[in-house]
């Protein structure tokens, strides 16, 4: 098992294709911390957009998706 630790947009670039099991996530990250631009909301769903796409590419046909979110 591997756990990686960094920007899921890029680190999941250099994942094969349908190669992961699990993808566990529990955004939003950051909120209201260092002023970071997807931490605004219109920001922040283009940014869970492209990481649902990615993650769609990645996961393994019989994997599975962990997302918490809480509204904010």
């Amino acid at each position: 098992m591997d756990l990686i630790n960094g920007d899921c947009l890029e680190e999941m670039k250099n994942i094969k294709s349908n190669s992961v099991h699990l993808i566990l996530t529990d955004p939003p990250y950051n909120i209201n911390h260092n002023n970071l631009e997807w931490d605004k909301v219109d920001n922040y769903i283009d940014f869970m957009i492209s990481v649902f796409k990615e993650g769609h590419r990645v996961l393994k046909k019989n994997g599975s998706l962990y997302f918490f979110h809480n509204d904010f």
